[in-house]
């Protein structure tokens, strides 16, 4: 329902009996305690594509994605925005590629986990970590695409 096909009313109607089953077949995939009124709630999603279209134009979804890079940049039980804010202005990195700049000691250099998006939306790669890890070496893409629809392309 996030692909050009949730405009197509036959596609949408199919995606709605996929999940209508899916909530019918829970209890025996998993346990009964997840029917829960969010479950219920998927039973409904295809009729609400039908209104406004893919899912990106109404859900949260690239939000509460992203949730989990804001958990990571706090470290205590309290004051949150204000951990927040002081993580995101140390996340400020140097356009200038190949230049050291003082970075937050939970980058890595791990293909899986060294890229990026910066405050400004460039995509970086941490290439390199100083020995004391506070500074690092970074690579900026030039070239950038969305990569939302992937794999319906």
């Amino acid at each position: 329902m996030v692909s050009k096909l949730s405009y197509e009313r036959e596609w949408v109607d199919y995606a709605g009996s996929l999940l209508k089953q899916f909530v019918i077949d829970v209890e025996k995939l998993y346990y009964k305690e997840i029917l829960t009124y969010n479950m219920h709630t998927l039973t409904h999603l295809h009729k609400d594509c039908e209104i406004f279209g893919s899912l990106d134009n109404f859900s949260a979804f690239e939000f509460e994605n992203y949730m989990q890079h804001l958990k990571r940049l706090l470290r205590a039980n309290n004051n949150h925005l204000s951990q927040m804010v002081r993580r995101i202005s140390e996340i400020g990195i140097s356009k200038d590629t190949g230049k050291s700049k003082s970075v937050p000691t939970s980058y890595s250099v791990k293909q899986r986990d060294n890229c990026h998006l910066t405050a400004s939306y460039e995509v970086c790669c941490i290439k390199q970590l100083s020995d004391d890890k506070k500074t690092a070496t970074v690579v900026y893409f030039e070239k950038k695409k969305c990569c939302k629809m992937y794999p319906f392309r």
